[in-house]
């Protein structure tokens, strides 16, 4: 097994691995997103064995205003699903935790969906040492779409 960097020849197998999330994308975009992650302080990893992609993250590192140090905010990851429970996600948790460990960042964060508490992802983040910030007095707010009006 190795852990790379994406690149524009993963594209279909990127597309299949998301789609298991239902996660739909077209080859254009997948590729622009690829593209997109191949900027400083930004990555898209794969884990590939015998030239399948078996698992794939994404994280980048940003500056933080409240606090001292940066964050590194892991965007996705996302296991096959017949590789599942194999040790991979943890993996690939580990590489962007040792990257924002030597970039400096003071936390590292993510967003799991909360019908994924069932399939055991929370669960999973728990048992890295992650914590769930549900009772938190705060509320996650997102604007998309920006270019459209």
């Amino acid at each position: 097994m190795i852990i790379r960097d994406a690149d524009e020849n993963d594209t279909l197998q990127l597309i299949e691995l998301l789609s298991q999330l239902n996660y739909d994308m077209d080859v254009i975009t997948m590729k622009a997103r690829i593209k997109a992650f191949q900027k400083e302080h930004q990555h898209l990893l794969v884990l590939e064995k015998d030239h399948r992609i078996l698992a794939v993250i994404a994280f980048g590192c940003y500056e933080q205003l409240r606090l001292p140090g940066c964050c590194c905010h892991i965007d996705a990851l996302i296991v096959d699903h017949a590789h599942r429970n194999l040790g991979l996600g943890k993996k690939l948790i580990a590489v962007a935790e040792q990257y924002a460990l030597k970039y400096g960042a003071h936390t590292i964060e993510l967003i799991s969906a909360n019908h994924r508490k069932k399939t055991g992802t929370h669960a999973f983040y728990l048992a890295l040492g992650y914590k769930n910030h549900e009772g938190l007095d705060c509320a996650y707010f997102a604007k998309e779409n920006l270019h459209e009006k």
